[in-house]
């Protein structure tokens, strides 16, 4: 196959780039830490209020504010791990793929069912009465409009 290396070191290099969970981790240690803050500061105002008389009204209030930021906190820390797990199995995804053209002798000049898989992540057919697809590819990207 002409030109495989540079086409295996292309895909190599957009693998690094598209799957790249460094800042995703960073966030999701910082989500993590602040976390712990908002428990802590949950915690205390609980304390306080256990032994010190205070307005109700008013602790209920940064009660229910610290709550919150605690919920969205949370929440985050759930979509962040949801989008590093996604990242890290499309890059295995995408290595077994490059695994597969390095083994490839030959320039393919015909389906072959084993390449198109290992790339395609999904097929959409359009609903209304074009006759078209679109191909998702493993890595997020589409060839959209295609005729059928």
């Amino acid at each position: 196959m002409e030109n495989k290396e540079e086409i295996v070191r292309n895909y190599e290099a957009a693998v690094k780039v598209i799957f790249n969970t460094k800042d995703l981790e960073k966030e999701l240690l910082k989500s993590q830490h602040d976390y712990q803050l908002i428990v802590k500061e949950i915690q205390m105002l609980v304390d306080e209020n256990a032994s010190t008389a205070q307005d109700q009204s008013a602790y209920q209030n940064e009660y229910n504010l610290l709550v919150e930021k605690y919920e969205h906190t949370k929440n985050r820390m759930v979509e962040i791990e949801a989008e590093i797990k996604d990242k890290t199995a499309r890059r295995l995804e995408m290595k077994d793929f490059i695994n597969r053209l390095k083994n490839t002798e030959e320039l393919l000049t015909q389906f072959d069912e084993a390449h198109f898989l290992a790339t395609i992540e999904k097929i959409i057919v359009q609903s209304d009465s074009k006759k078209q697809i679109t191909l998702e590819f493993k890595d997020h990207t589409k060839i959209k409009n295609i005729d059928i």
